[in-house]
């Protein structure tokens, strides 16, 4: 099984140019954990995804506590940084694409990268055009599920 067997060919993108905020209304809106961000020239620059926005909008000190349960209810120091990071540039927050697939790029190997580098979506290209998205459920479905459908027969 190959990322073409699985990906999802009417990829949803982002410009690097939009706003955070854009980005993230066009992200909830379509459904997606993360979209490809398209450069100038039509290519993919990076990949803007839940868990970046959710780095940007924590504190720092809170990822390094580990706890935000010392904060009040009325907390407001994330509104206010929240549209501040929402102003910014995709170009500027993105995650470079730093993995990215070709169409006959093995599942299995998908996987791998995704778990080595913390990703949950992989952009498929062709001749460095987009053609397509694999995502971690698809993995998922085609990979775990099918092996404990089996196991379960025994």
């Amino acid at each position: 099984m190959t990322a073409k067997d699985v990906m999802t060919r009417q990829v949803v993108t982002v410009s690097e140019n939009a706003t955070v905020a854009a980005a993230a209304r066009l992200m909830h809106a379509s459904g997606h954990g993360g979209l490809p961000v398209i450069g100038e020239g039509g290519k993919v620059v990076g990949m803007l995804d839940r868990i970046t926005l959710l780095r940007l909008i924590l504190p720092q000190y809170a990822a390094e506590i580990g706890d935000l349960a010392f904060l009040p209810e009325d907390f407001k120091g994330f509104e206010t940084r929240i549209e501040e990071i929402g102003r910014k540039s995709v170009g500027e927050v993105m995650r470079p694409c730093d993995i990215c697939a070709a169409e006959d790029t093995p599942l299995v190997e998908i996987a791998a990268l995704m778990v080595l580098k913390r990703a949950e979506d992989v952009p498929v290209l062709r001749d460095q055009e987009l053609v397509g998205i694999v995502g971690l459920q698809d993995v998922v479905d085609e990979i775990v599920w099918p092996h404990f459908k089996r196991s379960e027969g025994r």
